[in-house]
């Protein structure tokens, strides 16, 4: 739910800093989630046990959602000391065009589970892992797809 304040974690996004409570300004608002506090074995499966609340202290203006304004973001607050030019960003996206937003999620989860030095193109180009997960995050922000209920898919 969405809150004026809270009194629990929170996390403040604009200046990526923890805090033990937030109070939303002009402009902001907090963002409430229930996350699980753990995890306990039930025969076979692992089961959530027991939950926290975590806020998210987020503005409700800011950058338009557009590939241009993820690149600056990837090369300027995500790498800003990193070896990585516009080029890069750019050889990475040519080694993902085709690929569904369904694709990129896939791509993402195998990048954070694998946790590989490089990825390697079906051209054979290797990118460094980080850069390939960090422009798979940013093309699925601006082209999210959508998850169809009726056929159970997540469609482009």
């Amino acid at each position: 739910p969405e809150m004026a304040a809270w009194a629990g974690p929170c996390f403040d996004v604009a200046a990526a800093q923890l805090r033990g409570s937030a109070a939303a300004g002009a402009g902001q608002t907090v963002y409430l989630f229930e996350m699980a506090a753990g995890y306990a074995r039930e025969k076979t499966a692992w089961r959530p046990s027991g939950t926290h609340r975590v806020g998210f202290l987020v503005t409700k203006t800011g950058l338009a959602l557009t590939w241009a304004n993820c690149v600056g973001l990837l090369l300027g607050d995500l790498f800003p000391d990193g070896p990585y030019r516009a080029v890069d960003v750019e050889a990475v996206v040519h080694a993902l065009r085709g690929l569904t937003p369904a694709a990129y999620k896939s791509l993402i989860q195998k990048i954070i589970r694998f946790r590989p030095e490089e990825v390697q193109s079906p051209e054979g180009a290797t990118q460094p892992a980080e850069l390939v997960l960090a422009v798979a995050m940013g093309l699925l922000l601006v082209h999210p797809g959508s998850f169809v209920p009726d056929i159970r898919r997540f469609v482009s």
